[in-house]
């Protein structure tokens, strides 16, 4: 949070002098997001020690997101900070896998997570185009258990499993947006995960460790007062 409060400091410095231009507004829009894995992982179920269930990364996902936004500007450079409520996630296949290598089945875990986002990106602006980068905090406020439930229904005899989330994560955003009439602003980002939305999952009394990211496309509209 430290790099955030900072970068929106700036902001209110920037806002501060008197050549300075700043408005608020309203955002909203749409995204596709993946999740990445840093390696697929396999379990051993209990109703067969030679079956094993291994689960992969697969199709992105839409997401919705809305909140506030400012955006100041000065010779040529804007700050544009936000405050959103962001719904995303990403699906996993978990694939059930015979000793000999064969796929028995696989079934889609659909992951879904709801988010607060304080993404922050500052940049150059030409006339009425932006470009810009920076860093994104996100807290999650909650998610399905979904990838959850089918692995204990894979894995049998009444075992619990439990995903390993984290609480909070880092990314960061590249930014190209456009000012339309001096009321819409118009952004295309694409945001690359930095740090861990999870760490694996535990199955009974084992851990199974993986890193687990979400890249997303963005497609956003300001309403500027």
């Amino acid at each position: 949070m430290n790099k955030i409060t900072i970068l929106i400091f700036c902001v209110f410095a920037l806002a501060s002098t008197t050549e300075a231009q700043i408005k608020y507004g309203l955002r909203g829009g749409v995204s596709s997001s993946q999740l990445t894995l840093d390696k697929a992982i396999e379990v051993t179920t209990a109703d067969n020690p030679d079956t094993k269930l291994r689960m992969e990364a697969k199709r992105a996902k839409v997401g919705l997101h809305f909140g506030g936004m400012l955006q100041a500007t000065i010779a040529g450079m804007y700050i544009q900070p936000e405050l959103l409520i962001v719904s995303t996630g990403g699906e996993v296949e978990v694939t059930k896998i015979a000793d000999d290598g064969q796929k028995i089945g696989s079934t889609i875990a659909d992951q879904r997570f709801m988010r607060l986002d304080i993404p922050v990106v500052a940049g150059w602006k030409v006339g009425p185009a932006r470009f810009g980068l920076g860093p994104v905090a996100s807290f999650n406020l909650s998610g399905n258990d979904e990838l959850q439930k089918i692995i204990e229904e894979r894995v049998g005899d009444g075992t619990a499993a439990e995903e390993k989330l984290t609480a909070a994560s880092w990314a960061v955003q590249l930014d190209a947006g456009l000012n339309v009439l001096g009321i819409l602003a118009l952004d295309v980002k694409y945001e690359f995960g930095l740090s861990k939305l999870g760490s694996g999952v535990q199955i009974a009394d084992q851990n199974y460790n993986f890193t687990q990211r979400n890249n997303q496309l963005i497609f956003s509209v300001g309403y500027l007062f």
